[in-house]
């Protein structure tokens, strides 16, 4: 009975992947990013932010340049600024403190691995948040990290605010592992 119900399950949850990928494709979006595990992942509409969460947000006009630069084009349909979507995960929430030093970030007084800051990643100036940098965020901010150590996240274009996350996202099929 348990695994009848177990390949229900699978079969459902395929078919509802697969109709999502054909007639809705703002529901699934695809990782190419090493900031993230490589991969689809599924928009699940209306979810709660939480810390740790795995979200899609738009990053905003004063840093589109710099991403530019890296590579990532405009994209008709995504963000208001033409920038595609970003993955990231939310490492701070509102009333957590932010430091920045030179190990790295530090969220609440521990330092969070893959952290240290960068100058520059492939030739292109990061402007990375400054040593020093301590803040308690507010009211729906949120601090996101990648879990690559070259991932460009608040680290460089700070808070997010609640307005820039487009929802959250789950893994549905991974296409590649990704080095930390």
């Amino acid at each position: 009975m348990k695994i009848k119900l177990f390949i229900m399950f699978v079969v459902v949850y395929l078919v509802v992947l697969l109709a999502s990928v054909f007639i809705s494709r703002t529901l699934v979006y695809k990782n190419v990013s090493i900031s993230e595990q490589l991969g689809y992942y599924l928009l699940i509409p209306g979810a709660k932010i939480r810390k740790n969460d795995l979200i899609l947000l738009c990053v905003n006009d004063n840093y589109k340049h710099v991403f530019n630069e890296l590579g990532l084009r405009d994209v008709a349909g995504q963000c208001r600024n033409g920038l595609p979507y970003l993955l990231k995960r939310i490492a701070a929430v509102t009333g957590d403190r932010v430091e920045v030093e030179n190990a790295g970030i530090k969220i609440n007084g521990k330092l969070y691995p893959n952290s240290k800051q960068f100058a520059e990643g492939r030739g292109v100036k990061l402007y990375p948040l400054q040593l020093g940098y301590s803040r308690i965020l507010g009211k729906e901010e949120y601090f996101m990290l990648g879990n690559s150590l070259h991932s460009v996240d608040s680290r460089y274009f700070g808070v997010v605010k609640s307005s820039d996350i487009h929802g959250k996202v789950v893994l549905v099929y991974e296409t590649q592992k990704v080095d930390k």
